[in-house]
């Protein structure tokens, strides 16, 4: 017997009661869940300092990620180095630098770990003033609990309850340090934390919208970063690039550069190190720091084109012309010369330098001379010691993908160890990435590392060279082209410093937004 209509909407609706009754019930497990764990975790000890969670009455939780203590290790770290580091500094400045006090901000504080960790970690004498804020009443009650706890100057020490971007507004040209941790992105941030900064401040500024600047929504990349993204093995580096190009054109809105110090990656976001000067001059260098990506849609060719390229001054009518010249963005094939698919554009990005060798170094000495104590000190070294390793090939940018590049001559990866003897044989450098052991950098052409793998192939597969290769596939075409430079398999014997890859801590990812907790009671028991 079929049903008839109207026992068929009946049906769907008592269904649909039940998938909401099943969600609400969901949602009170969750809300009574969190609010258990908030009352078990009391208290959080990280660097030098203890803090609590909890309100006084424990109806909220503030935000607190256990796994962003790197960051905030080497945000600790980063300021101390910045507090004696003259690289950018005037003659004037120079002089003054051990008597000068530093005014610090966090618009975003949550539980304020952050600022306390800096009025318990950086040198006392330094410290003018430090800002925390969060726009949450119950948060800033969290952040004033924990300055009781840390016996924290109130002199030094203030707190607000404001929304960050006004209260950043309504403190112009004050700040010389500017730590933003936002939840996602940081676009919206991004004037407000230029207009409080002072002449040649320090920006420290997380992103955790990783899959946006990666390249999964390459339209929302756009609207936000104004940048089109290319998702790809080395979309991290991409993701590093395409956050410095958004800032500085921000940035030269007001006559100011930026001086990228120290980037990286790790996990679920990236961290970035600048500092923001003014120089209406070296806004005029931009274009130079400005570039495009054509790459293929199948290989890993790529070719990175600047923005613009200098030209010599040349007078018209008594006045100089511009000495910047816009280069034509026409790739010179639509195909690709490695596999014949289709090129296509990517950017704009930033491809000037995203590391200061002279930070680094200076960072690195910070660290042994009065860091030591710090939880991530061993990954910090592994990051500074992997990046002055590619710092050689710093004009190589984005990284390729070694297991890539076999699957492309469908080869099985040989060891890395013989893949980078075989380049070294033929007069070239290669450094691994220090976030991901099968990215490396190179200053071989993309169809040279082709050309080995070939031949690897070829003398170890003979008779397995077109082995499971569509003739119609852009394999096929790279394996089918001849091979020009031969080369000697043998295991690599240069010594680097080695890196270590870590593994993703536990409960790595970003979490979600802070939220009022609230006991609530099934109906029934009410």
């Amino acid at each position: 017997m079929e049903e008839e209509p109207n026992d068929k909407l009946l049906n769907k609706k008592t269904k649909r009661e039940n998938q909401k009754q099943k969600k609400q019930q969901k949602n009170i497990e969750n809300q009574n869940k969190l609010l258990a764990e908030s009352k078990k975790i009391e208290e959080i000890s990280e660097g030098k300092v203890t803090i609590k969670l909890c309100n006084k009455d424990k109806t909220f939780s503030a935000f607190y990620n256990p796994a962003q203590e790197l960051n905030r290790d080497l945000t600790v770290l980063s300021i101390a180095t910045f507090m004696s580091f003259t690289k950018y500094r005037k003659e004037k400045e120079k002089k003054t630098l051990n008597e000068y006090k530093f005014n610090i901000i966090e618009p975003l504080s949550a539980t304020g770990l952050r600022c306390i960790r800096y009025y318990a970690e950086l040198p006392k004498e330094k410290l003018n003033s430090i800002y925390s804020n969060d726009m949450d009443p119950k948060a800033v009650e969290c952040i004033n609990i924990n300055i009781e706890k840390n016996n924290v100057d109130n002199n030094i020490f203030k707190v607000f309850t404001s929304d960050a971007a006004q209260l950043m507004y309504q403190n112009p040209k004050i700040f010389d340090v500017i730590d933003l941790d936002p939840y996602g992105t940081a676009i919206p941030f991004i004037d407000s934390c230029i207009h409080c900064s002072k002449n040649g401040a320090l920006l420290c500024i997380t992103f955790t919208d990783m899959p946006v600047l990666c390249g999964n929504y390459p339209e929302t990349t756009l609207y936000k970063y104004g940048s089109i993204p290319y998702k790809s093995s080395f979309c991290h580096e991409m993701a590093i690039r395409i956050a410095l190009y958004s800032i500085s054109s921000a940035a030269s809105k007001y006559k100011k550069v930026i001086k990228p110090l120290f980037s990286y990656n790790a996990e679920f976001y990236i961290r970035l190190f600048l500092i923001i000067k003014d120089s209406p001059e070296d806004c005029k260098m931009n274009p130079f720091k400005y570039g495009y990506m054509y790459h293929c849609r199948d290989c890993q060719n790529r070719s990175i084109y600047p923005m613009a390229r200098k030209q010599d001054n040349k007078f018209k009518n008594g006045k100089p012309n511009s000495f910047v010249k816009f280069n034509n963005l026409i790739y010179p094939s639509e195909k690709c010369e490695c596999c014949g698919s289709n090129m296509c554009m990517s950017g704009p990005f930033w491809i000037d330098n995203i590391f200061d060798e002279d930070w680094i170094k200076e960072l690195q000495n910070n660290l042994e001379n009065n860091y030591k104590y710090l939880k991530f000190k061993e990954r910090i070294q592994n990051i500074c010691k992997g990046i002055l390793n590619e710092l050689p090939l710093n004009e190589q940018i984005f990284n390729l993908d070694y297991s890539q590049f076999s699957r492309d001559v469908n080869l099985s990866s040989f060891k890395m160890t013989i893949f980078r003897g075989a380049l070294e044989n033929l007069g070239y450098k290669i450094e691994q990435s220090y976030y991901d052991p099968n990215l490396f950098k190179t200053d071989a052409p993309v169809n040279t590392i082709y050309d080995i793998l070939k031949q690897y192939k070829k003398e170890n597969y003979k008779d397995d060279y077109y082995k499971n290769v569509d003739e119609k596939s852009y394999k096929y075409k790279i394996l089918s082209k001849e091979i020009k430079i031969q080369t000697t398999f043998v295991e690599s014997t240069t010594k680097n410093n080695k890196i270590k890859y870590p593994m993703n801590p536990p409960n790595w990812g970003p979490k979600g937004r802070a939220k009022e907790i609230k006991e609530i009671k099934n109906n029934d028991e009410k």
